[in-house]
C-alpha cells in the first residue's frame, strides 16, 4: 500500500517580542494523552451539521483548477484549541463560523475524539500539543487546561531555538508514522507558540481489489487532457444522486469509516460545483440510497499547498489575523498583541487497490474494461474530474474532502 501524507497545516501566531536566549530543549509540562474529559457522543450536544457546515465553508474556498485536499477535522481541532484563548469579537467571530459556543464545541471535539472507531485494520489517530515560549511571554493556565482536559494536549515550554525546532519536527515524525519528518526550518522572530494537531488514518478496503479488477482506462483531466490510469472497478451497495450528482460509498474495513466520491453532471464545471457545495448539501447527498453499483475509481496521488488566511478570513476570521483587532487576551500574556499571521496547508495523498493510508500534522504557530451493464443498473465511473471524501460512517463527518481534476 503506498503511504499517504493527507495534511500538513501550519498555523503562525507571532508575536514581536526579543527572542529568547538559545540553548536548552522543550521542558514537558505534560504529556499528549486522551483527553481527561473522556466523554460519550450522547452526553453532548449534537453538533454534526455544524461541522458539516463549516467543512463545507472552507473546502469550497478551495475550489480552483488543481487538486484540492483538507483535512476539515484537524483544522477544526487546531483553530479550536486555539480559538480556546481568544475573547471579544475574535471569539465571536469562531463561535459564528462554528455555529455554537466554545464550550459545547470543546465537549463534542473531545467525544469525537475519545470515541474514534478503531481496529486492527482501519484506525484514525489524534494527537495535539502546544509549545510555547520560555522568555517574554506567559501563557494563561485556564488556556492550557482546556486544551488538556479536552484535547489531551501535551504542553511544552521551550526556548524556541533549533533545539526546539528539532522537538516539533520531531513530534512531527512520530504521530505522523514518519511519513512527515521535517515542518519547521527555523522559528520566525516574535513567534511565541505553536499549537499542532496530527491526523493519521489508515485503512484498507473491506473487499479489496483483485488484478481482474483492475485495468487502464483514459481519465479526462479538467484541462481536457487525456490520462491513462489505473481504474479499479467494483460493486458497491450505495448509491448517491441527486439533481447534478451522481456518487457512491466505499467501506473500509469494519464500515467505520467511508470512502466517498461525487461525480458532478458533464453540464456542471467542477469548480463553481465546488464553490457551491453548502453543509446542507453534502448531508442530503450523504442520506444514500441502498442499492447495486457499479463503480470505476482510478488510483491516484494528490498533493496540495495553500495559504490559508485568505480563506478563513473570507469565511469569516478576520480579526484572527489582525494585529490591531485580535483578541487572544486568554491564551496568554505578552509585551505586544497577539495575532496570527498565516495559515499554511498542505497535503499528500495516495489511494490504491489496497486502501488509504493518510497522515495530518496541523501546526498552530500564534504570529474501462467491463461489458456494458444493463439499463436499469447504476453506474459511476470517475474517468473525469470528482469530489472525495473519507467520513466517520455514524456522524458522515468529512475528516477528508479533495478534488481530483488530473491524475498527473
Amino acid at each position: 500500500m503506498k503511504k499517504v501524507i493527507s495534511l500538513l497545516l501550519c498555523i503562525c501566531m507571532c508575536l514581536h517580542i526579543s527572542a529568547c536566549s538559545a540553548g536548552g530543549n522543550s521542558q514537558q509540562l505534560s504529556k499528549p494523552a486522551e483527553p481527561a474529559e473522556k466523554l460519550s457522543f450522547s452526553q453532548v450536544e449534537d453538533l454534526s451539521a455544524n461541522v458539516m457546515n463549516f467543512s463545507a465553508e472552507i473546502f469550497s474556498r478551495t475550489a480552483g483548477e488543481n487538486n484540492s485536499l483538507i483535512s476539515p477535522v484537524s483544522l477544526l481541532y487546531a483553530l479550536a484549541m486555539t480559538a480556546n484563548g481568544a475573547d471579544g469579537k475574535t471569539l465571536a467571530e469562531f463561535e459564528k463560523l462554528t455555529g455554537t459556543d466554545m464550550e459545547n464545541l470543546n465537549r463534542y471535539l473531545a467525544a469525537f475524539s475519545t470515541n474514534m472507531p478503531q481496529s486492527a485494520k482501519t484506525k484514525l489517530d489524534m494527537a495535539n500539543a502546544i509549545w510555547f515560549r520560555d522568555n517574554g511571554f506567559t501563557a494563561n493556565e485556564d488556556f492550557l487546561d482546556k486544551n488538556k482536559n479536552y484535547y489531551g494536549a501535551g504542553v511544552y515550554c521551550a526556548p524556541f531555538d533549533d533545539s526546539t525546532v528539532k522537538d516539533i519536527n520531531n513530534f512531527a515524525k512520530e504521530h505522523t508514522d514518519g511519513q512527515i519528518d521535517k515542518i519547521l526550518e527555523n522559528i520566525p522572530a516574535g513567534t511565541v507558540m505553536y499549537l499542532l494537531n496530527a491526523l493519521s488514518f489508515d485503512g484498507k478496503w473491506e473487499e479489496e481489489y483483485k488484478k481482474s479488477q483492475v485495468h487502464e482506462r483514459t481519465f479526462t483531466a479538467y484541462s481536457g487532457a487525456h490520462q491513462t490510469v489505473k481504474m479499479m472497478y467494483s460493486q458497491e451497495n450505495r448509491y448517491i444522486e441527486d439533481e447534478n450528482t451522481i456518487g457512491f460509498t466505499k467501506d473500509y474495513k469494519g464500515g467505520k469509516y467511508r470512502f466517498v466520491a461525487l461525480l458532478p453532471d458533464e453540464n456542471t464545471d467542477i469548480v463553481d460545483y465546488v464553490k457551491n457545495l453548502t453543509g446542507e448539501k453534502l448531508t442530503k447527498l450523504l442520506n444514500i440510497q441502498s442499492c447495486t453499483v457499479e463503480v470505476g475509481t482510478p488510483q491516484f496521488d494528490a498533493e496540495y499547498e495553500a495559504e490559508m488566511k485568505d480563506i478563513l478570513t473570507a469565511a469569516g476570521l478576520g480579526s484572527f489575523f489582525d494585529p490591531a483587532t485580535a483578541d487572544f487576551t486568554k491564551l496568554g500574556s505578552a509585551q505586544y498583541n497577539l495575532y496570527v499571521s498565516s495559515v499554511i496547508h498542505k497535503t499528500v495523498l495516495s489511494l490504491d487497490d489496497k486502501g488509504t493510508k493518510a497522515a495530518a500534522i496541523t501546526l498552530v504557530s500564534q504570529s474501462e474494461g467491463a461489458a456494458a451493464p444493463p439499463d436499469d443498473l447504476k453506474v459511476v465511473i470517475l474517468d473525469r474530474p470528482f469530489v472525495y471524501m473519507i467520513v466517520e460512517s455514524s456522524t458522515n463527518i468529512p475528516v477528508f474532502m479533495g478534488t481530483v481534476m488530473t491524475t498527473e
